[in-house]
């Protein structure tokens, strides 16, 4: 799910179409998380049926695989930058203690809730995300960088 928010603000990606749809799987994913496997599927639906925003989808999934699926906690939004985002619905607290982080935790469902039902979804995606970007602009540069690399800068 992540791949698709680090897609949505790249400029060759016209979402005006798919915007609403967007919209409707946030809501959907606040009322119901559960229903995340079928949230996904319907995703990747429509990120098929828009090239544009499924080669950003694809460059951006490439990049974090990098990763080994592993996106160092303290480089997502903080409950309070999601606050700020102007989110009106409750969220719940991130699920992290420093050196041990929550797998289960809905840190990127929640991420995923307030993109994907905010009025201008690309800025705020964009927003919410710009430390994950410049550590993947970092590490795609310099090849691996670590979170203690990043951090000090």
């Amino acid at each position: 799910m992540i791949y698709s928010l680090l897609a949505l603000p790249n400029q060759q990606v016209d979402i005006t179409q798919i915007k609403s749809s967007l919209k409707q799987l946030g809501n959907r994913l606040y009322n119901d998380a559960e229903e995340w496997e079928d949230i996904q599927e319907q995703l990747e639906n429509l990120l098929e049926n828009n090239a544009a925003l499924n080669q950003a989808y694809q460059a951006a999934k490439t990049t974090l695989e990098a990763l080994e699926g592993n996106i160092p906690p303290d480089l997502l939004p903080t409950p309070n930058e999601l606050k700020e985002a102007n989110f009106s619905n409750e969220i719940a607290t991130r699920g992290y203690l420093p050196d041990k982080p929550d797998t289960d935790s809905d840190e990127i469902i929640n991420l995923t809730v307030v993109v994907f039902t905010h009025d201008d979804l690309a800025e705020m995606s964009k927003t919410l995300l710009q430390r994950i970007r410049e550590f993947l602009t970092l590490k795609q540069a310099n090849g691996f960088v670590t979170t203690k690399q990043f951090n000090s800068r």
